[in-house]
This record gives C-alpha cells, sequence and structure tokens, in this order.
C-alpha cells in the first residue's frame, strides 16, 4: 500500500522542478552568499538563513517569489510561499491541509494536534480549526505572529515541553 505522499507524488507533474531550481533559484542562491537550495519529495526550498546580509536575503526573497510568480505562475500550477528565511515553491494544489484531510479518509480521532511554524503551515490550520466531527483540535503557531492557529507557543522548546506533558499523560 502506498502511502499519503507517494500516492500524492504519483498524480503530480514535475516539469517546473527543473526550471525554478536551476534557472530561478540557482540565479538568486549565486547572488546571496550563503543561501542554499533544499529539494525536497514535493517542494524546493531556497533557504537565506544563513545569508551573510539577512536584509539582502530577504529582500532577494521578496524579487525571487515575484520572479516565480510572474515567470512561471500561469504556466504551472504551483506557488511560491515565504516562510521563515525560505522561499518554497510547491504545487498549487498540494499543501498540509490536503495531507490532513487524506489522512483523515482512514477515520475520525477524537484529537487533533497541529502545530506549525510558517505559512505554509496556515492552511492546515484554517482546515483543522473549521472541522466540525473532531471532538478536540488544537491548533498552535510557533511564535507570536498572526496566525489560522488558536494558540501560540514562543518557541521550539514550548513545543518540547508541551509534547513531554501530552506524552506523559498529566493534566
Amino acid at each position: 500500500k502506498l502511502s499519503l505522499l507517494q500516492e500524492l507524488i504519483q498524480i503530480m507533474t514535475y516539469e517546473w522542478h527543473n526550471v525554478v531550481n536551476k534557472q530561478i533559484f540557482d540565479y538568486y542562491a549565486e547572488r546571496t552568499p550563503g543561501s542554499y537550495i533544499e529539494m525536497k519529495d514535493v517542494s524546493i526550498v531556497w533557504h537565506y538563513r544563513s545569508a551573510d546580509n539577512q536584509n539582502y536575503g530577504a529582500w532577494q526573497a521578496a524579487e525571487c517569489q515575484n520572479h516565480i510568480e510572474d515567470a512561471l505562475g500561469t504556466t504551472y500550477t504551483i506557488h511560491a510561499v515565504v516562510g521563515n528565511k525560505k522561499i518554497e515553491v510547491m504545487p498549487r494544489n498540494i499543501n498540509k491541509a490536503v495531507a490532513v484531510s487524506r489522512i483523515l479518509l482512514a477515520g475520525v480521532p477524537d484529537f487533533i494536534l497541529a502545530i506549525g511554524d510558517d505559512r505554509t503551515d496556515e492552511d492546515m490550520f484554517n482546515y483543522v480549526n473549521k472541522l466540525e466531527n473532531v471532538k478536540t483540535k488544537i491548533t498552535c503557531t510557533v511564535g507570536s505572529k498572526s496566525s489560522e492557529a488558536s494558540y501560540f507557543i514562543s518557541g521550539v522548546m514550548g513545543v518540547v515541553t508541551c509534547l513531554d506533558i501530552l506524552a506523559s499523560g498529566v493534566e
């Protein structure tokens, strides 16, 4: 049996991968020392968190997002999402909300905990918050920022503490 990720990958085309990676991300990576490209199963990410100049990296990220949307947005069904010191390009029809909906085809749980730290999590938060047939659902963003999440945790250690409490069964 195929995993959810394998099923989603099988229905996608990757013609856009080479264009984004070799023509656009390489261009910005060459001009932003310390930045790098990460190839994921479904998406491609340009990271500038290690860039020599963070302000320049942020400016380049905005330019890169516009470049992708203008050059490829009408040709391919992709979008560029600005995250925490990164730009992630992925198919428009694949996101974390779609993954959650596919997982729920196997059955509806009593409890859902959705935690994330960037814009790619917002569709998931919105989807989970609207689920009416789940008894308990908690959506939580990491860091204080505008979000669809119902709660926020200040940092990674807060997430670890929360998971420790849940794992130990302490209320």
